[in-house]
């Protein structure tokens, strides 16, 4: 076993605000994708408020950027979580490109 731990960050530029029509779909996934990101074996910790989400985190100037980050055991537990969860069918939706 390592003594390491990966760390992933997504900054992103969102369509709209949160309550939005344009977000939606996004904001009503959140809680699934936290949850499902949460049950996978490898995951460690991911940033979020005492709400438990991190999209009223806004460390730039702009209003309409995001940032998510979450911890892993290794690159092997995050790419099952990426790649071989639910969470690949969200991301391949085609409705998710207006976000």
């Amino acid at each position: 076993m390592s003594g390491y731990q990966l760390a992933q960050v997504n900054i992103g530029v969102i369509k709209g605000p949160m309550d939005s029509p344009v977000m939606a779909d996004f904001a009503g996934n959140l809680d699934r994708v936290n949850a499902l990101a949460e049950s996978m074996p490898g995951f460690v910790w991911r940033l979020q408020t005492d709400d438990g989400d991190a999209t009223s985190i806004r460390p730039f100037e702009n209003e309409n950027m995001l940032v998510n980050m979450s911890v892993w055991r290794d690159i092997k537990a995050l790419n099952d979580y990426v790649y071989r969860s639910a969470h690949v069918e969200l991301m391949r939706r085609p409705w998710r490109r207006p976000w």
